[in-house]
């Protein structure tokens, strides 16, 4: 019974946190998840390198439609891959210049997460993660337009996840800690952040609020690539809120919908994010 709780709760933390690898919870052996998502940003402010909320000199759109899969290859070992196959984006100068847009794919993620605890109590595993520089960063695309930051990077994430009962629900809380290194002068991240979900109606309904955020490492002065009006500036910050909604159409199928804002930032957008999904997972009898 408390395995079968674990695997609900793993599945029910995948269908919600992709962006930071679905938590301390791996994809039992031989079963897979994936995920059809859009996310989308239509910004006329951003933070600037100070922190304060300036106004866009232009108007920018951002709209990005992700797979994202889990494959696990054991108990204790899954691959993960996430990819923007399409972005697009423009920028709306004075209407006297012309709307400016690019279409690319964006940059790839892939990752593979180790089970340091396995069916305990407190689910702790370890995220190694590389990104890949597939989109077009600002010297390959339109007018400055982007879909990438043209950068490789690589580094190392830590989850620790719990799961209880709240009355007749079951919830979950976790927490994640990690470092990205980033190449071509952009400065090296902290990632840190908590979560917490429960779920209602016999599981077909959960909810999720999520607290994340980066904070970039070292001194940002004469720093090159720091383009505060843009999702891929150098010293990037950010510290935001994020809660979603996820309806489980059965035991295989579930849409997702949520919402993104910051709290604080610095050289970002400074607008709501917004985003929904269709997912599909398979549970291996293995």
């Amino acid at each position: 019974m408390r395995v079968r709780k674990i695997l609900i709760l793993s599945f029910l933390l995948i269908g919600l946190h992709c962006s930071s690898f679905a938590g301390g919870w791996p994809q039992p052996k031989g079963s897979f998840y994936i995920k059809l998502s859009e996310w989308w940003i239509v910004s006329d402010q951003h933070f600037d390198d100070l922190g304060n909320v300036q106004p866009n000199i232009l108007d920018f759109g951002y709209y990005s439609t992700s797979l994202y899969a889990e494959f696990g290859m054991t108990h204790r070992l899954t691959g993960i891959i996430n990819f923007p196959l399409i972005v697009y984006t423009y920028s709306l100068p004075p209407s006297t210049i012309g709307k400016q847009s690019l279409w690319a794919s964006g940059d790839l993620d892939i990752a593979l997460k180790w089970a340091l605890t396995y069916q305990k109590p407190v689910a702790i595993s370890l995220t190694l993660f590389s990104g890949i520089p597939t989109g077009k960063d600002r010297k390959n695309g339109i007018s400055g337009l982007q879909t990438g930051d043209g950068e490789w990077n690589q580094g190392i994430l830590i989850d620790a996840g719990i799961g209880y009962s709240i009355g007749k629900s079951s919830a979950w809380t976790n927490v994640h800690g990690g470092y990205n290194q980033r190449s071509e002068n952009f400065a090296d991240e902290l990632m840190y952040g908590i979560e917490s979900g429960i779920n209602f109606s016999n599981n077909k309904i959960t909810v999720l609020a999520r607290v994340a955020g980066i904070s970039a490492l070292g001194e940002s002065e004469n720093a090159l690539n720091i383009n505060p009006q843009s999702l891929f500036s150098n010293f990037r910050e950010y510290l935001s809120f994020s809660p979603e909604v996820t309806y489980h159409i059965n035991e295989s199928w579930g849409i997702t919908a949520g919402v993104g804002t910051a709290f604080s930032g610095r050289n970002i957008f400074a607008n709501t994010t917004f985003n929904v999904g269709v997912f599909h997972r398979v549970l291996s009898s293995s």
